[in-house]
C-alpha cells in the first residue's frame, strides 16, 4: 500500500512538472513573438500620411508631404537605395507629378544577373571553391531640377521623352543626346507652369556614361587535415574581387550637374564581394 501511494505521488509530481514545463514553453514562445514584433516595428517604420501611397515591387515607398526633416521628400536623395552582397541594386525613381503617382514606374533592377559557383576537390586534401558574379548595368534615369514641369509643386522632372528608367533598358547614349536636343528645342528658355520659373538649357558633357556592369570573382583555397572519422581541421585562405574590378556606381543623374554621367563611388561593400580586392585567412575544427 505504501509503495502504491509513493508511485501515485511520483506520478502526480511528474504531471505537475510536465505542466510547469509546458507553461514555461508557452511563455517562452510568447516572449519570442513579442521580441520579434518589436524588432519588426523598429525595422519597418510606419508613417501616418494624408496622401496616396505608392506600391513598388517587394516593398512600399511612402511618398508624402511629410517634410522628412525639412527636406524635399520627392528628391532622389530621399529615395531608398538597396544593394545586396552581389551588387544587385534597385533604382527607385521619385514622384514628379502629384496628379499621377504611378507615372514614374519602370524597371528597377539590372536586366541580366549571372552567378556561378564551383568546388574542385584537388589531390592532397586541397579544395578550391569559386563564386563568380556578374550583373549588367542597372536602369538609369536622367532628371532636370529647379523647375516644376507639371505644376504640382515638385521642382524636378524626368527628361521628357525618356520614359521611366529606360536607359540601359533599350535607350543608350545616342538617345540621350537626341532627347536632350529635343528638350532644348521644345522647352529651354520658356516659362513653366510656375511663371517665376524658366526651363533651363541642358548641355551634355563631352564624356558621360549611364552606369557600369558589376563583376566579381571570389576564390577560397582550403587544406583539409583528417585525423579521425569525426575529427577534421581546415585551414583556408580567401580572396574577394580577385581582379580588383572597380565596379563603379553612383552615376550622377542630374542633367544640370557638372558631373552628370560620372561615377561618384565604388560598390559600397567595404570587405567582400565586389569591394576593393581583399584577403582573409581562417581555420575551422570539426569534431
Amino acid at each position: 500500500m505504501s509503495r502504491m501511494l509513493e508511485k501515485a505521488a511520483d506520478c502526480s509530481a511528474a504531471k505537475e512538472g510536465h505542466r510547469h514545463v509546458g507553461s514555461l514553453r508557452t511563455l517562452l514562445v510568447l516572449i519570442a513573438f513579442v521580441v520579434a514584433g518589436f524588432a519588426l516595428t523598429q525595422h519597418v517604420r510606419v508613417l501616418a500620411i494624408d496622401a496616396p501611397q505608392e506600391y513598388r515591387e517587394p516593398g512600399i515607398v511612402l511618398q508624402t508631404r511629410l517634410l522628412l526633416g525639412g527636406q524635399n521628400p520627392y528628391s532622389l536623395v530621399n529615395q531608398p537605395a538597396y544593394t545586396n552582397i552581389y551588387g544587385i541594386q534597385k533604382l527607385y525613381t521619385p514622384v514628379t507629378n502629384l496628379n499621377n503617382w504611378l507615372q514614374n514606374v519602370g524597371p528597377s533592377s539590372p536586366r541580366h544577373i549571372l552567378n556561378l559557383s564551383a568546388i574542385v576537390e584537388a589531390p592532397y586534401g586541397i579544395r578550391v571553391a569559386l563564386i563568380s558574379s556578374f550583373n549588367s548595368r542597372q536602369p538609369f534615369q536622367p532628371i532636370i531640377t529647379g523647375t516644376d514641369f507639371y505644376g504640382t509643386g515638385v521642382d524636378q522632372f524626368l527628361l521628357p521623352g525618356s520614359g521611366t528608367n529606360q536607359f540601359n533598358f533599350g535607350l543608350g547614349k545616342g538617345d540621350m543626346t537626341r532627347l536632350v536636343d529635343q528638350y532644348n528645342q521644345t522647352y529651354a528658355g520658356k516659362n513653366g507652369p510656375n511663371p517665376a520659373q524658366t526651363f533651363p538649357r541642358v548641355t551634355l558633357p563631352a564624356n558621360f556614361d549611364t552606369g557600369d556592369v558589376f563583376n566579381s570573382q571570389d576564390v577560397r583555397v582550403t587544406k583539409l587535415f583528417r585525423f579521425h572519422e569525426r575529427l577534421e581541421w581546415q585551414v583556408f585562405g580567401e580572396v574577394f574581387n580577385l581582379f580588383n574590378t572597380a565596379n563603379l556606381s553612383g552615376y550622377v543623374d542630374n542633367l544640370l550637374a557638372p558631373g552628370f554621367g560620372q561615377p561618384s563611388a565604388r560598390f559600397s561593400n567595404v570587405f567582400g564581394t565586389g569591394g576593393p580586392r581583399s584577403f582573409q585567412l581562417g581555420t575551422r575544427l570539426s569534431f
